[in-house]
């Protein structure tokens, strides 16, 4: 694993106020994305380790998906299920802010 316990900070400029947004992140060796009938992501599976269990997030509005460098839509990620990648959610809802699977 690169990394066990990655935090990002994001600041955005809301209405004059300076305010970090604070995510977590969880790396994997399995990251799936599930999907509905109508192709959008309802939840996010990812496995740490090869004897883990998985941890399953919850999509947050906007949820963002790359795979390596690009921004893609759900339905180009599937494609990608089952590699290694990274999930950063807030630390207090769990909801999945951002997926990056590392490569297809």
């Amino acid at each position: 694993m690169i990394f066990s316990s990655l935090v990002a900070a994001q600041s955005f400029d809301l209405e004059g106020f300076d305010e970090a947004v604070v995510s977590r992140a969880a790396e994997g060796v399995d990251l799936t994305l599930v999907t509905n009938n109508q192709g959008d992501v309802v939840g996010i599976r990812i496995v740490q380790c090869e004897d883990c269990q998985h941890t399953t997030f919850l999509p947050a509005r906007g949820l963002e998906i790359y795979v390596g460098e690009q921004q893609v839509s759900a339905k180009q990620a599937v494609q990608a299920n089952g590699g290694l990648g990274v999930v950063l959610y807030h630390p207090q809802t769990k909801l999945a802010q951002k997926v990056y699977f590392y490569s297809r």
